[in-house]
């Protein structure tokens, strides 16, 4: 089982901080309690620098469901039963995109000697179409666990174009997003259901 320090065991100390000089605190401050947690406990993440991960999601939970579904997709075409992979197309469709105003963010941790360190929170807000129209309309946020913005802005931003968009921009079908973590959302029994035939052939 993984151990945190002392101080993140504190019920008064956040192991994240949203400082108010941030331009999006409204929207970020309180994240734990208004969003909804969709990863799993003990979940790598290849992409976050091999770091543990975890997922908060404000709005559209059903296209992150939807999204994990594509990506299980991607990489068990080879193995699928073709009635199987139909059905789910059938279901979820060929392509999706997120409803301006969703916010993902993933708390970011360094796991040494089976002790997670908090490190930074990385951030996604979906704006409405216009904002960003090669890169899916994101806003992307680097956030420190002091809750101060590293850095941020659109994909054409040189600083998040090296930190973020190089990897999201493989991904345009999924509306930029990766979904490879999953936990228990509110989706519908059906999708659930398909998820795990997914995952059994994925075990």
């Amino acid at each position: 089982m993984l151990l945190v320090s002392e101080s993140l065991h504190s019920k008064n100390l956040a192991l994240f901080k949203i400082s108010p000089k941030l331009p999006t605190y409204e929207r970020l401050e309180g994240y734990r309690e208004k969003f909804t947690c969709i990863s799993d406990e003990d979940f790598f993440s290849g992409m976050h620098w091999n770091h543990k991960i975890k997922i908060y999601i404000k709005g559209d939970t059903k296209a992150y469901v939807i999204n994990h579904i594509q990506y299980l997709l991607r990489y068990l075409s080879d193995d699928l039963d073709e009635d199987l992979e139909e059905t789910v197309y059938d279901v979820i469709g060929e392509k999706f995109s997120y409803t301006p105003g969703t916010i993902i963010i993933k708390e970011n941790y360094l796991e040494k000697e089976e002790l997670l360190t908090p490190l930074f929170l990385t951030v996604m807000i979906k704006h409405k179409a216009g904002y960003a129209p090669d890169s899916g309309d994101w806003e992307y946020l680097k956030i420190s666990k002091d809750g101060f913005l590293i850095l941020g802005g659109k994909a054409t931003n040189e600083a998040v174009k090296k930190d973020c968009f190089e990897c999201h921009a493989n991904l345009k079908s999924q509306d930029f997003t990766f979904a490879s973590s999953f936990g228990r959302v509110n989706a519908s029994n059906h999708l659930e259901k398909l998820i795990k035939s997914l995952h059994r052939v994925k075990n």
